[in-house]
């Protein structure tokens, strides 16, 4: 390890050698680059690039759909005008409209184009800083291993969210091994934490630790992660058709979508919309002049039972929140989880929302969705506290039996 060693040496002035940090920065980057043609990155970047190109082949073909449909329709007209028409399919307004075409199509591949350089960038970045960590992390016996991911952002999760540009972004795992324990970090937060390991392993050399495990203050350890916070298990998507009509109940169980675009598990989900008072003509909606103005008013209600099927290592303090039409956002508190199947989170909820009937929300509930977020707790730790009261409880036993010949 004495290349990192001489990277971080200090100069009899008490200032880094910055030109022989520059070198080594620049052939860190280059080495990165240059690993981005191996197995696992190269894999990543070629399923993104298949994606891509499956995806462009898709919208190319709808619109080929589309254009064959529109040329059948000016046939139509064609056909229908008597001789000596001013119709042409070569007319300026159909020219415009190509030209729009192109332009729409020229901008949506310099945006596809601009993402994919920039997760190449993030991913080169997050591999040089990973191969730094691990190699602090070794060197101070932290056992502790970082690994660069793709993940789809919490956005995207949402299917009312539509995109056309590369739904991925770049994260860090990070893999405790002396407590079995794995944690996601994002970029700018390893690019925070580099700082203070080399602060530490800075202090290390100069005590002569290196290489040596040091009980330390994990609350002030860079390498691992104490903050009590929840974890997004994943989104569930429910479409909302249904309340288009009376007193028609939809029971499903969607999908829990994670970030890795994998089913952690399902959600007991219940709506329909509640029957309107007959003095209420609401049954046939008619439309408004304004897109904003209603003209009547539905009553939805909207139920929650459970979740199941969960990772259990994320199965404590489970709750879940949504938010329908321009409500608030709801939060579901989860109860007691003990004599429930492993991996189940009950929460019995029962909401009635009333909506004004505009265009706006008709369009929302015929076409859009309602994304439930599930959100859990860490609870590897569990087990091995568990564990480690036994070991101490089989500790004591037998020094109490290794002390009775004495008494």
């Amino acid at each position: 390890k004495q290349w990192y060693q001489r990277r971080v040496a200090i100069t009899a002035g008490g200032e880094r050698q910055t030109s022989m940090n520059s070198d080594f920065e620049l052939a860190q980057k280059e080495l990165a680059a240059h690993e981005l043609h191996g197995e696992s990155t190269e894999i990543e970047l070629q399923k993104l690039s298949d994606k891509y190109r499956a995806e462009k082949d898709s919208a190319l073909e709808e619109q080929r759909k589309i254009y064959e449909t529109k040329f059948a329709e000016l046939m139509d007209k064609l056909s229908s005008m008597p001789a000596g028409g001013a119709f042409s399919p070569d007319s300026e307004e159909s020219r415009i409209s190509r030209d729009n075409d192109d332009t729409y199509d020229e901008e949506l591949e310099a945006a596809r184009a601009a993402e994919r350089q920039k997760l190449r960038d993030q991913v080169v970045r997050a591999n040089t800083l990973v191969r730094e960590a691990n190699t602090l992390s070794d060197e101070m016996c932290k056992e502790t291993s970082f690994r660069v991911i793709l993940q789809i952002p919490k956005a995207n999760l949402d299917a009312n969210k539509k995109s056309q540009i590369i739904t991925s972004e770049v994260a860090i795992e990070v893999t405790h091994r002396s407590r079995g324990t794995q944690t996601i970090w994002t970029l700018e937060k390893l690019q925070h934490r580099i700082f203070l390991m080399r602060e530490m392993y800075e202090s290390r050399r100069e005590e002569g630790t290196l290489f040596k495990k040091v009980s330390s203050n994990m609350t002030n350890d860079p390498f691992y992660e104490m903050e009590k916070s929840h974890t997004l298990l994943g989104v569930a998507n429910l479409f909302l058709e249904p309340l288009n009509y009376q007193d028609v109940k939809l029971t499903y169980s969607p999908p829990i979508i994670n970030r890795q675009g994998q089913i952690v598990g399902h959600l007991s989900v219940e709506v329909r919309r509640l029957p309107e008072d007959d003095s209420d003509d609401s049954e046939a909606w008619g439309s408004g002049s304004d897109i904003n103005e209603p003209y009547g008013r539905a009553t939805c209600e909207i139920t929650v039972s459970e979740a199941y099927g969960l990772p259990p290592a994320l199965c404590n303090f489970v709750f879940c929140q949504y938010k329908f039409w321009d409500n608030q956002e709801t939060l579901l508190p989860g109860h007691d989880i003990s004599g429930l199947p492993v991996g189940t989170a009950r929460f019995e909820h029962k909401q009635i929302f009333v909506c004004d009937v505009t265009d706006a929300f008709t369009s929302y509930i015929t076409s859009g969705s309602l994304a439930f977020e599930v959100w859990g707790h860490l609870s590897s730790g569990f087990e091995d506290r568990i564990n480690s009261r036994k070991q101490k409880k089989e500790k004591s036993t037998d020094c109490d039996s290794a002390l009775i010949p004495l008494l």
